[in-house]
């Protein structure tokens, strides 16, 4: 999910349900009434992460906050889980 902080825009939220494949334009917006669509914001989700590919000002703003949730999350040595880069 990622909000811009600087822009009066609302959460856009991705995930590998809706849209399986890269480009992801599968969405849900939690601040407008037409919650669930395919979008025009791109985001490719990667083995080590994500990463946006459009100029909306959803994703695109000076600065934004984000969250997300690996499906299967790397591991280390084996025991300890890997810190992001």
């Amino acid at each position: 999910m990622v909000k811009a902080v600087d822009a009066n825009q609302g959460w856009v939220v991705f995930d590998n349900a809706r849209y399986p494949s890269n480009p992801n334009k599968g969405v849900v917006y939690w601040h407008i009434s037409n919650v669930e669509r395919v979008g025009t914001e791109n985001m490719d989700f990667l083995s080590n992460g994500f990463k946006c590919r459009d100029d909306d000002a959803d994703m695109n703003a000076a600065t934004i906050m984000y969250a997300a949730w690996a499906e299967h999350p790397f591991v280390g040595n084996g025991t300890n889980p890997a810190t992001a880069v």
